[in-house]
C-alpha cells in the first residue's frame, strides 16, 4: 500500500515537471501527463484491490518510483542546461573598464605635456590625479567609477567630456593624467589614425570588471505570435559577450511561426543614422552600440518605423563555437573571392567555424567592401536558421547543451525560445527565408561621436527605408513573401535632419 502511494505521489510530481518542460511540444507534454496519470491510477487501484501484495508487485512499484523520481530530477536539470544557452547573459552584462596613464617612454618623448616623469603601476600613487572619462548612459561605467572611488578610498577628481573624441583630445592634451575607458571603446580607437597607438602609448593601472543585471522583456508567446529581433555581432578584443560595444553585424530578423516565414534584413554597419544617446546627432550605426544595444534598437525603430523590442547578441568568438556545434554550414557562394588567408570559390561550399568566421569578416578584398560583407553575413545567418529549424539539429542536441552555454546575450525569456523550438519539432515546417542586404551612398562625413573627423559613412536610400518597414509589416501580418530586387533604382538618399 505504501509503495503504491509513493509511486502515485512521484508520478504526480513528474506530471508537473513534464507539463512545464518547454523543450517538449505542448501536445507531447499532455500525452505524457495523461500516460503518467493512467499509470499512477492503475497502480493505486491495484494497491487497494490487493492489500497483501506479492513481492513481485512491490518490486515493480519500487523500480517505477525510482525511475520516475530520477526523471523528475533530470528534467529540471536538462531544462536549466538548455536555458543556460541564453540565460547566462540575460542576467548580467559584463564589461571591463581600465584606468590608463601614459607610459614613461611617451612622457619623455612629449615633454610639452608637463606630466610627472615618474610612472608606477600602483593606482594609489595617482590618488591626487585627475581621472578623465567620456559621458555615457552606461550603468556599467557608473559602477566602474564607483569602484574607482572605493579603490582610492576617496572621491576621485573626475573630469568628463561629452564625446569620446573630446575625451581623447583632452587626454592627449594633458588635461588629465589618467583616463577610464572600456575595452569596447579602446577597440574603436584602434581603427582611427589619430589614436591607433593608444595601447602602446599607455599602460593599465587598474581593471574593473562590472556586472549589471539585464532585465528580460515580457514576451508574448513566440510560438504563436510573429516578432522581430535585432541580431548584433561584435568583434571585441576581450572576447567578452556584452550588449555594449560596436556592432559590426546589424541584422533585423522577422519571424512568423504560423506562416513559417523569416525575413532577414542586413544593414551596413556604417549607415548614417541619428544617435539617440547623443541628442540624435548623425552617427555611424556601429557606434550606437557603445551606448548599449537598446540605443541601437531605438534608432532603427525610428528610421524604419518599426517596433523592435528583442535582441540577440553574439561576438565572433561565440559565433565560431555556434557554427562548429551545428556541424558546420552548407551555403551557396555567389562569386569567388580571396581573403583571410583562403579562397572561397563560387558554388556550393561547406564552412566550419573558422572558415565561416573568415567568410563573414572579410571586406577589404571585396569589390563592394562592407556591402558585400553584409551579403555574406545574411547568407550565413540564413544557413544557421535552416539548421536550427531542421530536425537534424536534434542529432547534435548533446553538444548544443554542452558547448553553447553563454554564447548568446538576449532579453528574450528562455522559456519562450524553448516553446518556439518545441513547436517546430512537431510542425517540421519548410521555412520560407527571404533576405536582403541593404545598400546606400558611401561618402565621408562628420559623426556626433567623433566630431572633427571625416569618417566613412553610408547614407541609406529612402526607397529602401520604406521597403524595409513595409516588408517587415507584411511578415507580421501573415502575408507570404517572395524574394524581390531591392528598390534602389532612383538612389535617392535619406536626408538627415
Amino acid at each position: 500500500m505504501i509503495t503504491g502511494i509513493v509511486l502515485v505521489l512521484v508520478a504526480l510530481y513528474l506530471c508537473f515537471r513534464v507539463y512545464t518542460f518547454y523543450l517538449l511540444p505542448k501536445t507531447w507534454r499532455l500525452l505524457i501527463v495523461l500516460a503518467l496519470v493512467l499509470l499512477a491510477g492503475a497502480f493505486l487501484l491495484l494497491s487497494f484491490l490487493r492489500r497483501r501484495k506479492g513481492g513481485f508487485l512491490k518490486i515493480i512499484e519500487i523500480i517505477l518510483s525510482v525511475l520516475l523520481l530520477v526523471a523528475s530530477v533530470m528534467l529540471p536539470y536538462i531544462e536549466k542546461k538548455v536555458e543556460n544557452l541564453f540565460s547566462n547573459n540575460i542576467r548580467t552584462d559584463v564589461q571591463d573598464f581600465h584606468v590608463y596613464t601614459f607610459t614613461q617612454e611617451y612622457r619623455k618623448a612629449h615633454p610639452e605635456l608637463n606630466l610627472p616623469k615618474a610612472v608606477t603601476r600602483n593606482l594609489l600613487d595617482y590618488a591626487d590625479a585627475t581621472f578623465l572619462y567620456p559621458e555615457s548612459t552606461s550603468e556599467a561605467q557608473a559602477k566602474a567609477l564607483e569602484e574607482l572611488n572605493t579603490e582610492l578610498g576617496k572621491n576621485a577628481d573626475l573630469l568628463s567630456k561629452r564625446t569620446l573624441w573630446q575625451t581623447m583630445q583632452a587626454f592627449y592634451g594633458a588635461e588629465a593624467e589618467c583616463i577610464l575607458l572600456s575595452d569596447t571603446v579602446v577597440d574603436m580607437l584602434e581603427e582611427t589614425e589619430e589614436y591607433a597607438n593608444f595601447r602602446n602609448d599607455t599602460l593599465i593601472l587598474k581593471t574593473f570588471r562590472t556586472e549589471i543585471p539585464i532585465a528580460e522583456v515580457k514576451s508574448e508567446s513566440l510560438s504563436e505570435n510573429p516578432f522581430t529581433v535585432f541580431v548584433a555581432g561584435n568583434d571585441t578584443r576581450s572576447g567578452i559577450l556584452s550588449i555594449y560595444g560596436r556592432t559590426d553585424v546589424d541584422i533585423l530578423l522577422t519571424v512568423n511561426p504560423k506562416t513559417a516565414q523569416a525575413l532577414i534584413i542586413s544593414i551596413p554597419r556604417d549607415t548614417y543614422i541619428p544617435n539617440p544617446a547623443l541628442d540624435y546627432g548623425a552617427d555611424k550605426l556601429t557606434h550606437l552600440g557603445n551606448d548599449g544595444i537598446m540605443n541601437t534598437i531605438e534608432a532603427l525603430n525610428a528610421l524604419y518605423r518599426i517596433n523592435v523590442k528583442y535582441y540577440a547578441a553574439v561576438n565572433f568568438n561565440t559565433f565560431e563555437t555556434i557554427v562548429d556545434t551545428l556541424g558546420g554550414l552548407d551555403i551557396y557562394n555567389p562569386y569567388t573571392f580571396t581573403g583571410g588567408g583562403r579562397t572561397f570559390y563560387e558554388g556550393d561550399i561547406h564552412l566550419d567555424g573558422d572558415s565561416a568566421l573568415r567568410y563573414v569578416r572579410i571586406r577589404y578584398s571585396l569589390g563592394s567592401g562592407d556591402f558585400d560583407r553584409n551579403e555574406h553575413q545574411a547568407i550565413v545567418l540564413k544557413a544557421i536558421l535552416q539548421k536550427l529549424t531542421s530536425r537534424a539539429v536534434l542529432e547534435n542536441a548533446g553538444d548544443l547543451l554542452n558547448n553553447l552555454s553563454g554564447t548568446v546575450a538576449t532579453n528574450i525569456k528562455p522559456s519562450s525560445i524553448l516553446e518556439l523550438a518545441s513547436q517546430e519539432l512537431v510542425a517540421g515546417h519548410n521555412w520560407n527565408i527571404i533576405f536582403y542586404h541593404l545598400g546606400g551612398y558611401g561618402t565621408r562625413a562628420e559623426t556626433v561621436s567623433m566630431p572633427g573627423m571625416q569618417l566613412y559613412v553610408v547614407y541609406p536610400y529612402s526607397s529602401q527605408i520604406i521597403f524595409v518597414g513595409e516588408e517587415i509589416q507584411r511578415v507580421l501580418d501573415g502575408e507570404i513573401l517572395e524574394q524581390k530586387e531591392l528598390p534602389d533604382a532612383d538612389k535617392t538618399v535619406w536626408e538627415y535632419n
